[in-house]
């Protein structure tokens, strides 16, 4: 199954597109809220590793665990709900989602552990990405598109297909092009019945829904997709982007 070439003009595939775009923005500042989140344990260590990091865009493979646990707990901290005393409350507001979507980013290339990249990491990435604005959500495309035809499990090559979904519905420049919105749409159904088919073959022990559903992390983008479907004019293609928002909503 191949991206549209529409899409591909729209999102040119890019690995370090949305890092090498992040790293000139990480100010020793924003670092040190990275190499401190782990409570400091090894803060001076970890910032020397950011820092190389944001030099050369890329890390040593296989990423260092302590640097892998402080990047995951920069992307699991909310900037929209500081953390209560007597805790730091950690980077707020616009500040504090570059940063998480900076260690999104950096996750989401650790192929050492994909499971949390495509799965909570993405979800908070397009959060984050809604915030920071539409130059980080090009980049984030085209980091998608350039995986999709990478990924050989049919429910991350899902999750990246929502993830492009999401960002054309709320890219003013795209919403009004129903065609490729409908196409990508089918392809995220189809996708979910290859995965249905590969994993679900027991009914008496159906497969658990994600992490990032089941803890939330697709709440605040899947609410907004919604209230943007709601204005396409196609009841038909309404119907479909509803569907596919379900696929991330908890059962309830």
């Amino acid at each position: 199954m191949t991206i549209a070439e529409e899409l591909l003009k729209r999102f040119p595939p890019s690995e370090q597109g949305l890092v090498e775009w992040l790293c000139p923005q990480m100010s020793d500042a924003r670092l040190q809220e990275i190499a401190m989140a782990d409570n400091g344990f090894g803060k001076e260590e970890m910032f020397v590793l950011l820092k190389q990091l944001c030099s050369t865009g890329t890390f040593v493979r296989p990423m260092d665990v302590d640097l892998r646990e402080v990047l995951s707990l920069t992307c699991w901290v909310d900037p929209d709900r500081p953390n209560p005393p007597p805790y730091p409350p950690g980077p707020t507001a616009e500040e504090g989602h570059r940063i998480r979507l900076f260690a999104c980013a950096v996750r989401l290339q650790d192929e050492a552990d994909p499971c949390d990249a495509y799965d909570t990491c993405l979800a908070i990435a397009l959060e984050s990405a809604a915030v920071v604005g539409s130059e980080a959500d090009q980049h984030l495309g085209r980091y998608l598109t350039w995986r999709i035809p990478l990924e050989a499990a049919p429910r991350f090559r899902l999750l990246c297909r929502l993830g492009l979904l999401i960002l054309l519905l709320r890219s003013k420049s795209m919403a009004a092009d129903p065609t490729m919105l409908e196409q990508l749409a089918n392809q995220i159904m189809n996708e979910e019945h290859l995965g249905g088919r590969q994993w679900r073959y027991c009914p008496t022990d159906p497969e658990p829904s994600d992490y990032s559903v089941t803890h939330g992390f697709w709440k605040k983008t899947i609410a907004a997709f919604r209230q943007q479907a709601r204005m396409v004019e196609s009841a038909d293609l309404r119907e479909k982007l509803e569907l596919c928002a379900l696929l991330v909503t908890p059962a309830s």
